[in-house]
């Protein structure tokens, strides 16, 4: 496929060094004086792209043959229509052009009227839409094509316009900001075009973005070359064959016409047996059917016969190419089987060089090329024919071609990493025999570990080093492995005894990883698996923290990244210094498929990731008839279990059409909303987010969920607060809730069953819900007034779906020569004092999507207190020096070997 592709660009990029375009670009000024920001950066991309520039300026455009060009593209800048006055001298509507301002698109009949001006950018997503859609090839569904920078761009109102939006606001879907028309499109006054045009709404292009650079680029390609109908790469208008994938374009009767599309005789194709087969026979004899296609423009069946050639048969010693077997009639694009009749092989081993001819009445044709096969004597029937009675190579087979074949050696590793495994022949057995070798850490303060032949591994038993005597202290020395018995001192010494005779080891030393032994003396100081020697040894291939257990933070610990323990990684190991190995924009940690950057997530666990699997949920619906995907376990939530209801179905798979839709926590309903499903409206499960009571109050988030035009949610928070009965409704996808001042930043509704705007809340079951009705997305609190010059309510910090500014905040832009530079925004002249936000609690029923796993939560949340306490309490059930030494004992069994 790479392959493939890389071809593809190859001929579009030669395609456009050796069949340069002329472009006609039309400025404003003089063509020698050009502007930097409009101008000369599209007369620049358009060289880069291959195309031959002639700039045409107002003072001598009357006196140009635009029959000479194949594109006219038509600048512009904001504010600048008294220079533009040019252009409707331009024969736009009979010409391939592009217009990159609005000024004169009413005079050309494009649009109703020019007047409705530039929009200010301000944030809001760009939709894609399906028009066109090699102009916006290589983008996702919702874009930015423009840096903010103050800029602007030109739109036209959809309704004002017979051109077909390829894009346009998401907040104002009836602004077309990318407008196409092709040849016949008809205009607002009932003429019609006779080329392709299109309207560009982005000027300003040094500012553009490297988005906006490619879909300008598709644009371009676009007006010039149309779509590509049959997807081999080139456009219908450069393409001999637009409805047939040719991307060699091979001609070889030079008519202009393709080879793949230009049938004019019959079209034959062998099917089998394949080119090369070859036949084994035990008999004297085989029947053997011949299967080809045949397709043809002209008529609807063919006669149809087999030519052969069997150079060495003996029933057929003619040796040469001629017809065999009767004709046969064939409908057009259907298989068909032709044979020689049962050929009897009376000795020796027959090659057969075989066609087929067709005739449709006029024409007649081969395949292109004659298939080969051979018919041969063989020895083995059946695997009792290869037998030679040794075991522990395996047992020979008798193959699908009647050969004698090597059996599979039987398995030997029994997955006990102290076993030695080994063939005995003698007995025709496996043995696997217990090492004690392989299981030893060296440590003698733990005793000698022993090999259990099903349980591996084996804590030994800890040596008995007390001397019976009060006035020394008696300890086991790991780093010397002896035991030791001083007497008592006055200070401790970080030697792994207990100095000071109070019963604690190396107390007032550092323990970096917390598991009670002081890191003077551990040889893993954070608890990762990996020895700190090896972590500090730069002389394999890398070099990890020996006090991080988690170097690159990306959920999972050094030792689990290199499982072996050799400091470099492997085929089957991530890279502990890389957070996201396979560069798939998903951590390691959180990455179903951290080695496979075409899949991060497995929804239903079957160990196929969902951009592969027909059924991502396995719920036995494929997924284009399915539009609930997952289920109530993939939603993120601090509830519990939930459950989702459906008009009245619990937990249903899938739902078609109209659906009344609850989500219920452990103890009452949290959301209510309606909801069509089909193919535009699939319920995603997996991307829902519900939380309540994240900020001491009564509160819920809900993301994730989105509604069509004019649907409402319906939500459910707890009646905590006595001192109120307002809600502060901040209705937009947040993950946490800030409120600002008396609800400045939201709506503030009493609860008092009164529409206030939009909304409405209401006390329910016995005064312990409120009911709030009329959401769009949403996040709602309980909310008490702040006193005066007070501060605010329902915890701090807001949290926004589209992310935010500051003072402080950078954006990179990328130039149309292709460099970048720094933009900081304008500070704010006031800025609202916001309080602190509190985070939403990472506490769900399902794996985090961040971090990727417990631990990494409890940090995540500033509590490393308990993250820490949790490595330790994992560390001890598991064993350390167990966890230290795996590695080890891999390698020592790998040598005995």
């Amino acid at each position: 496929m790479k392959k493939l592709i890389i071809g593809i660009l190859f001929l579009l990029l030669f395609s456009q060094i050796v069949f340069a375009d002329d472009v006609a670009v039309a400025v404003k000024n003089r063509v020698g004086i050009l502007d930097s920001e409009h101008e000369q950066p599209i007369k620049d991309l358009l060289e880069g792209m291959g195309h031959v520039v002639t700039l045409i300026d107002r003072n001598n455009v009357n006196s140009i043959n635009f029959d000479d060009f194949d594109l006219i593209v038509i600048t512009g800048k904001s504010g600048s229509e008294g220079d533009l006055n040019y252009v409707e001298n331009i024969p736009v509507n009979s010409h391939k052009t592009i217009s990159i301002y609005k000024s004169h698109v009413d005079e050309w009949k494009w649009v109703e009227s020019s007047g409705s001006g530039a929009f200010t950018y301000s944030g809001q997503n760009i939709n894609l839409n399906d028009q066109g859609y090699m102009i916006v090839d290589g983008l996702n569904g919702d874009e930015l094509l423009i840096n903010a920078a103050g800029k602007k761009i030109n739109y036209v109102e959809t309704e004002k316009t017979f051109l077909n939006s390829v894009a346009n606001f998401a907040d104002f879907n009836t602004r077309g900001l990318l407008l196409i028309a092709d040849a016949g499109s008809e205009l607002l006054n009932g003429t019609e075009i006779s080329e392709r045009v299109g309207f560009f709404g982005i000027p300003s292009p040094g500012f553009w973005t490297q988005e906006t650079i490619d879909t300008f680029e598709n644009f371009v390609n676009w007006v010039l070359y149309g779509l590509d109908g049959d997807g081999d790469g080139l456009r219908d208008g450069e393409d001999n064959c637009p409805m047939d994938f040719n991307p060699d374009q091979e001609d070889d009767d030079g008519d202009g016409i393709g080879n793949v599309c230009d049938n004019e005789s019959p079209v034959v194709e062998l099917l089998s047996p394949e080119d090369g087969t070859e036949f084994l026979v035990t008999g004297n004899s085989k029947l053997v059917l011949f299967n080809f296609m045949v397709t043809d423009d002209s008529s609807p069946s063919l006669n149809c016969q087999m030519y052969a050639d069997m150079n060495n048969s003996v029933a057929n010693p003619m040796k040469e190419f001629r017809p065999f077997g009767p004709t046969i009639t064939v409908n057009n694009g259907d298989t068909g089987t032709v044979f020689p009749g049962f050929f009897t092989i009376i000795t020796g081993d027959d090659t057969v060089q075989w066609n087929v001819l067709c005739d449709d009445g006029d024409e007649n044709a081969f395949a292109d090329d004659n298939f080969i096969m051979s018919v041969n004597f063989v020895s083995c029937a059946v695997d009792s024919d290869c037998g030679d009675g040794v075991f522990c190579n395996g047992e020979e087979v008798c193959n699908e071609n009647f050969e004698c074949a090597a059996g599979n050696p039987p398995a030997v590793d029994d997955s006990v990493s102290c076993t030695v495994d080994s063939c005995d022949e003698d007995l025709d057995v496996i043995v696997n025999a217990p090492d004690d070798g392989f299981c030893s850490n060296g440590l003698f303060c733990d005793g000698a570990e022993v090999c259990d032949a099903v349980l591996d591994c084996q804590s030994g038993t800890v040596p008995t080093c007390d001397d019976d005597n009060n006035d020394t202290a008696d300890s086991c020395s790991v780093e010397l492995d002896i035991c030791v018995n001083t007497a008592c001192e006055s200070t401790e010494t970080c030697d792994g005894i207990d100095n000071t005779c109070d019963g604690i080891i190396d107390e007032g030393f550092g323990d970096n990883d917390s598991d009670g032994i002081a890191d003077c003396v551990d040889f893993d100081d954070d608890n990762d698996g990996l020895i700190d020697d090896l972590e500090s040894d730069d002389t394999d291939g890398f070099t990890t923290d020996p006090l991080n257990p988690d170097t690159d933070g990306d959920g999972l610990l050094d030792g689990e990244e290199d499982s072996n323990a050799n400091g470099q990684v492997d085929d089957n190991e991530t890279d502990p210094l890389n957070p996201d190995t396979d560069g798939d924009g998903v951590k390691d940690g959180a990455d179903a498929f951290p080695l496979d950057a075409e899949e991060s997530e497995d929804t239903d666990g079957d160990g196929i990731g969902d951009n592969s699997d027909d059924d991502i949920d396995g719920d036995g619906i494929l997924n284009g008839d399915d539009f609930i995907l997952g289920s109530t376990a993939n939603i993120e939530t601090n509830n519990g279990a939930l459950m989702l209801v459906v008009n009245d179905e619990e937990n249903p798979n899938n739902i078609v059409g109209e659906g009344s839709v609850s989500i219920v926590g452990e103890n009452n309903t949290l959301i209510e909303f309606p909801y069509v499903f089909g193919n535009e409206n699939i319920l995603d499960t997996r991307r829902i987010v519900v939380n309540t009571n994240t900020n001491g109050q009564g509160s819920i988030i809900i993301n994730g969920i989105t509604l069509q035009e004019n649907d409402t949610k319906t939500a459910y928070i707890d009646n905590i607060n006595i001192d109120t009965n307002d809600v502060c409704i901040i209705d937009a996808e947040v993950s946490s809730i800030a409120v600002e001042g008396d609800c400045s930043n939201g709506v503030k509704v009493t609860c008092n069953g009164i529409l206030t705007g939009q909304y409405t809340c209401e006390s329910v079951n016995n005064e312990t819900l409120y009911k709030i009705s009329g959401l769009t997305h949403s996040a709602v609190t309980e909310h008490v007034t702040p006193p005066a010059g007070g501060g605010t309510s329902g915890g701090g910090g807001g949290g926004g779906g589209g992310g935010s500014s500051g003072n402080n905040q950078e954006m990179y832009r990328t130039r149309y020569d292709g460099g970048e530079e720094t933009v900081g925004e304008e500070p704010n002249e006031e800025e609202p004092e916001v309080v602190p936000e509190l985070e939403t609690p990472e506490v769900t029923n399902k794996p985090s999507p961040i971090t990727g796993n417990v631990v990494g939560n409890f940090l995540k949340n500033n509590r490393p207190g308990v993250g820490i306490a949790i490595i330790a309490v994992i560390l001890a059930v598991t064993g350390v020096y167990g966890i230290k030494n795996k590695g080890f004992r891999k390698v020592k069994k790998l040598l005995k070997r």
